[in-house]
């Protein structure tokens, strides 16, 4: 899993820890890594984030999530525009949200169950994923 930080200059989409930036070409939808980039504004007030082995998460303060980068198996889509999230965390290509309420969301690949949530879950209080767990 790649550690980053998304920052608060503009133009930057985020910031891995190893110096490198995440940048996603919204034609393309291609993402490169450089040491300089530009992003949207739309990405602010980003109070967490993960990163998966090419899909981006961040969670912005008011509880949305905004997610970028491959979406091959329903990663980002699937996540994008969940309100009411209080952490993220992502594996190689899925994405697990925690809500307000305790309960869960994943979105994405599911070869190993890492995107089934198991019924009856409720009350959680913190997340993390593996390259296929969660």
């Amino acid at each position: 899993m790649v550690r980053l930080a998304v920052l608060r200059q503009p133009g930057v989409h985020a910031q891995r820890f190893d110096g490198q930036a995440i940048v996603l070409d919204n034609n393309t939808g291609n993402i490169t890594f450089n040491s300089t980039v530009t992003v949207a504004d739309s990405l602010s007030n980003v109070i967490d984030a993960a990163a998966g082995t090419h899909h981006t998460v961040a969670l912005r303060i008011d509880g949305t999530v905004f997610c970028w980068g491959n979406d091959i198996y329903g990663q980002v889509s699937g996540a994008n525009g969940v309100t009411n999230v209080s952490r993220v965390a992502a594996g190689i290509y899925h994405t697990v949200l925690l809500k307000l309420d305790g309960s869960v969301v994943c979105a994405g690949w599911n070869d190993a169950g890492q995107s089934a949530v198991p019924a009856g879950t409720s009350g959680v209080t913190t997340i993390g994923a593996g390259a296929h767990h969660t």
